[in-house]
This record gives C-alpha cells, sequence and structure tokens, in this order.
C-alpha cells in the first residue's frame, strides 16, 4: 500500500533518476500488498536535525529505510571507503551512501522510540520498537558503472530493477526470525493491523515538507 508519494513542490532534480526509477519499481510491485506500507519523499525533524528518508517501508515485522543514489553514470569507491564521481576529469568526492543510511536508519530508531506508549500499546499490553528488525537498502540506477577495490562489498547495494525482490526478502527474512521466536507476539515481534494503521498516520503527520 502506498502510504505517500513524493511531494509535487520538491523540484524534480532532488529526485534523480535513481530515485525515479526506484519509486516506478516500488509502486509496481509492492503498492498492492496489504501488509506493506510504502512511504516516499518522508521528511522528519528531530530537534534540531532533519533527515529525509528517500523511501521508507513499513512492513509486519520492521522497516527497511532505502537511500537513492543519484544519477551518475561511473562511480567510484576508494580503499577509505570514499565515494567518488568523475566531473571535469577530476575525481570528486560524494558523500558516503553507506554512511548516510546507516545514519537514517539510527535516526528513525531514535524517533519512532519515544512515541512507543501510544503507536505500540496494543489490548493493554506495552510493546516498543528495538524487538522489530531495521534493514537499510542503498539503490543505484540499473546503468551505473560502479568501481570498488578488490574485496570490498557493499551487501546493502542493489540496482534498481533488484530493489524490489531484495525488500521482498528482508520481509520474509524477518517474517521468519519473528516466527522461530518462542510467543512472538506475546513479544512485540509482529505489528497488528491497527499498529500499522497508527504508525502509518503518524509518519505521514509528522512530514514536513521542504
Amino acid at each position: 500500500m502506498l502510504s505517500k508519494h513524493l511531494d509535487s513542490s520538491v523540484p524534480r532534480h532532488d529526485y534523480e533518476e535513481a530515485a525515479q526509477l526506484a519509486l516506478k519499481h516500488l509502486e509496481r510491485s509492492l503498492a498492492g500488498l496489504p501488509d506493506v506500507r510504502v512511504f516516499n519523499g518522508l521528511r522528519l525533524v528531530q530537534g534540531q536535525h532533519v533527515f529525509t528518508l528517500d523511501h521508507l517501508i513499513l512492513h509486519r515485522h520492521g522497516f527497511i529505510v532505502i537511500e537513492n543514489v543519484a544519477m551518475m553514470l561511473e562511480l567510484a569507491v576508494n580503499a577509505r571507503g570514499e565515494w567518488l564521481h568523475t566531473y571535469c576529469d577530476a575525481p570528486l568526492r560524494i558523500p558516503s551512501p553507506v554512511l548516510q543510511v546507516e545514519r537514517k536508519l539510527k535516526r528513525l530508531h531514535s524517533f519512532l522510540e519515544p512515541h512507543a506508549s501510544v503507536l505500540r500499546r496494543e489490548n493493554g499490553q506495552q510493546f516498543y520498537f528495538y524487538p522489530l528488525t531495521f534493514h537499510k537498502l542503498i539503490v543505484l540506477a540499473d546503468d551505473v558503472r560502479l568501481q570498488v577495490p578488490r574485496g570490498m562489498t557493499f551487501p546493502d547495494l542493489v540496482k534498481a530493477n533488484q530493489l524490489p525482490r531484495k525488500v521482498q526478502t528482508l520481509a520474509a527474512e524477518s517474517r521468519r526470525k519473528a516466527k522461530a521466536t518462542l510467543g512472538y507476539k506475546a513479544k512485540g515481534l509482529e505489528l497488528s493491523e491497527t499498529e500499522l494503521y497508527k504508525i502509518s498516520a503518524f509518519l505521514r503527520s509528522k512530514h514536513e515538507p521542504q
């Protein structure tokens, strides 16, 4: 289910080709699933910190934060983990999407947890967000070429056309992990339909457009 579209007021260049491709694939394959909520361009404020989640997937057993990499045909990562692209025949550093998505994932968790007393209270029982899974993914446009040093891998990195299957795989892994735990519902490892509704409504209400 699509819970939030991209803001129409956001300039198109803020969501370049990687974002558009990711959004197209997500909407096509996930928007009709009843237990999945898809948020796009969610901008949240926590104190003095402002963070935007390019795409957020909410499912029965957790969250998946998705970071887009702006469209650049040639990208490289050096031995220090710095991300580079060529501009005017010179390598130019760009923010590491690996570090960006890690920060956003932690920020989302800390943003939600103080509201658990409302969002995760069910039939007199109090649950919290920390038992749920928090995954992260980085999306490249399908035709981007990425050079990395030998032996360096990015397990959270996918091309746009691989994104829906990866999201479904992570959600399925979270479901299996939860159901392998004795009394998983009583331990707050699964969100009810009411909790999905409350969390979705809460996130939409907290979105602050630019």
